[in-house]
């Protein structure tokens, strides 16, 4: 498209939840895509499908110009997985690293045309999930990333809708789909199959303005964790007064 520098040949990867993700993108063109089989492990399938991408497309470890990684939040395991491949991909093929929310990659499968707010989720276990919301009429930030229980969540948007249309993505809304339309009524709108998982064009999309700007964060990036992790949390229970 016009007023673009270059094109840049990009591999997607993210891992915060399952089905993962990897992806090639030729610039705005979405070559490879295949998510991971939900009964194995993100570490099983990350090379294997990597090497599955190549071989279909042709494209050579070479080709890669730079490689967007989802920072979660979600899965604690998956995340450390995936950035730590992506980051030894980035020293190996010596090529810029970007992240992105796993949250707003959910939030751009929906059409931005949508008068809705959108509220994507991921089952952060627990009985709780990560999720954020924005208004896509506005742009404007409704709730901060954070991990609610559902029916807390449900308080917090009913309050803040009035009236308007909830539309929810991500595998959480798929886990707690019966409790939210219990509680959300004639306001909830469930995404489509499609919207429940994380696409390389919006990872891609997302990054772009960085990764044009030169931004590489190959050291800084980490996980986005949001709550402490398990093994966190029992040494607080364990340790502090």
């Amino acid at each position: 498209p016009a007023g673009r520098p270059y094109t840049m040949k990009i591999l997607t990867i993210d891992t915060s939840f399952r089905p993962g993700l990897i992806g090639f993108v030729d610039d705005d063109r979405v070559v490879f895509e295949k998510h991971t089989a939900q009964n194995t492990t993100h570490s099983e399938q990350l090379f294997t499908v990597l090497e599955e991408g190549l071989s279909l497309t042709g494209w050579l470890r070479a080709d890669f110009q730079a490689i967007v990684a989802g920072v979660g939040p979600g899965s604690f395991t998956g995340l450390r997985i995936g950035l730590a491949a992506a980051k030894g991909l980035c020293m190996g093929w010596d090529i810029p690293l970007v992240g992105i929310s796993s949250l707003e990659a959910l939030a751009k499968n929906v059409p931005a045309k949508q008068d809705v707010i959108v509220v994507p989720m991921i089952d952060a276990a627990r009985g709780e999930v990560y999720v954020n919301a924005c208004d896509l009429k506005s742009h404007e930030c409704l709730l901060s990333e954070r991990a609610l229980p559902p029916d807390i969540l449900c308080d917090k948007l009913l309050e803040m809708a009035q009236g308007r249309q909830l539309h929810l993505i991500g595998d959480g809304a798929v886990r707690y789909q019966n409790l939210f339309t219990e509680r959300l009524g004639q306001q909830l709108s469930l995404g489509s199959s499609d919207q429940h998982v994380i696409h390389a064009s919006s990872m891609a999309s997302l990054a772009l303005a960085k990764l044009t700007q030169g931004v590489d964060e190959l050291i800084s990036l980490a996980p986005r964790y949001i709550r402490p992790s398990d093994a966190e949390r029992k040494y607080d229970e364990k340790n502090c007064p």
